[in-house]
């Protein structure tokens, strides 16, 4: 959990919100078009969106949530979402996501999985034969599915303003001006506005005659609860509007020179000590037990080359780590 609890620390907090953009900036990319290049069937690349919306699902919802592994079965396919416990959002990781532009690629993806459904209903599903496992038709509305059931999740305020992140990253009404202010119920607000348009022209769209009823059921049931307005209050108006933020000077990572001795006097490298209190913010008993335990496990764990250097101008604390490139 990247925020389990209310805290002060700006720099914890910067720590947290630099995962949450990693993890948002990744789910981005990969489902950004153009897809790996090595996906030259329709057939792979619905299953490849499949994955990927099965991955975006799990970053930023926690809990028991409708999630698939190919083959599917008919039945995934008519599991409706009221049938699982119910889930809670990752607050900090969908507010990243959203400011990336993630709903905007979610709609092109969604796009895409109408036209697939439009051009199987009209021409003939080719697979629509005898044949082991779902048809692409099933495989187009299971993905479409997903989705929806992102959507409905999101839009349940209960799931945005009762999660454990949403309370822990709340903020008072005189700290409006501030960079990292968060109104869970503005919050619901946004994800809304971001959802019924997509939903709306989904039920306008006429695409569901072969689909599951669970689809038009979470369709139906999205539709109500943008409409409601449940879960609001307390949001910005057109009379309360928020204020101009200041933004905040990013906080770097400062060693503490007596604990570092400590650890050096103990027998432990140095670099090893400047990591162990990096990685655990200057915290002299957990640095020791990260110490203990590298020192311990030194076969078993691979240590990343780590640069300790606080300073931007010597390039603050990195690792160097490749990134995976996307399959091509």
């Amino acid at each position: 959990m990247l925020v389990p609890k209310r805290q002060n620390d700006v720099y914890q907090k910067q720590l947290a919100s630099s995962v949450a953009k990693a993890l948002a900036s990744t789910t981005v990319e990969e489902l950004r078009p153009p897809v790996p290049l090595n996906l030259t069937s329709a057939a792979k690349r619905e299953a490849y969106i499949m994955t990927m919306l099965t991955s975006l699902s799990a970053r930023v919802m926690e809990g028991r949530f409708p999630c698939f592994r190919l083959p599917l079965t008919i039945a995934d396919i008519n599991l409706a979402p009221n049938e699982r416990s119910q889930p809670q959002c990752l607050t900090l990781v969908l507010q990243a996501f959203k400011n990336h532009g993630g709903f905007s690629v979610i709609e092109g993806v969604l796009d895409e999985l109408c036209d697939t459904v439009r051009t199987l209903q009209k021409d003939g599903d080719p697979q629509d034969k005898p044949v082991v496992g779902p048809t692409r038709l099933q495989t187009a509305y299971a993905a479409i599915r997903l989705i929806i059931n992102l959507y409905h999740h999101i839009v349940l305020s209960r799931n945005i303003v009762e999660a454990p992140q949403s309370t822990a990253m709340a903020s008072r009404d005189r700290d409006r001006d501030k960079a990292d202010y968060f109104s869970p119920n503005q919050f619901v607000v946004e994800l809304r506005m971001a959802v019924l348009p997509v939903v709306r022209r989904l039920w306008e769209a006429n695409l569901f005659e072969k689909a599951a009823s669970s689809i038009v059921k979470t369709i139906i049931d999205t539709l109500r609860i943008c409409l409601e307005g449940e879960g609001e209050a307390g949001a910005f108006s057109l009379t309360n509007r928020p204020p101009r933020r200041v933004q905040t000077t990013t906080k770097y990572w400062k060693e503490a020179t007596e604990p570092t001795e400590r650890l050096t006097r103990d027998g432990y490298a140095r670099e090893l000590a400047q990591e162990a209190l990096y990685r655990c913010n200057n915290n002299f008993a957990a640095a020791e037990e990260y110490c203990r335990y590298m020192t311990t496990h030194e076969r078993v764990v691979q240590r990343p080359a780590c640069l300790v250097d606080p300073h931007p101008s010597v390039r603050s604390a990195q690792c160097r780590i490749a990134r995976p490139e996307r399959p091509r």
